[in-house]
């Protein structure tokens, strides 16, 4: 039998999601990284979130170890899985500035 899982302190949940929220905004501004995942690499966060032992099935999903509301954590390239199990799509980040420059181009 498994221990049971809890959260972490609600201001360790707001320091977790400000980490996040400024990678993601920081990214943004240097113009670093895209904005949102590509959808292969949201639905295998999915995937791979309803398959943990810290996933909790609560409004849509949350994770025990960091407190992310997982629906709306999935779609931001920069995010990562504060376990580790999945990180940035970089891919994205590629496919991303390539779209830009091409469509540049072509202006």
């Amino acid at each position: 039998m498994s221990e049971e899982k809890e959260y972490p302190s609600v201001g360790q949940q707001a320091k977790n999601f400000t980490k996040t929220a400024f990678k993601i905004v920081s990214g943004i501004i240097e113009g670093k990284h895209p904005i949102m995942a590509s959808e292969e690499t949201k639905a295998k966060r999915i995937e791979t979130c309803l398959a943990c032992d810290w996933y909790d099935d609560v409004d849509g999903g949350k994770c025990k170890d960091c407190g992310c509301f997982l629906q709306a954590k999935y779609p931001w390239a920069l995010a990562s899985c504060s376990r580790g199990y999945w990180g940035a799509d970089e891919e994205a980040f590629t496919d991303y500035f390539e779209k830009l420059d091409k469509e540049e181009k072509e202006d």
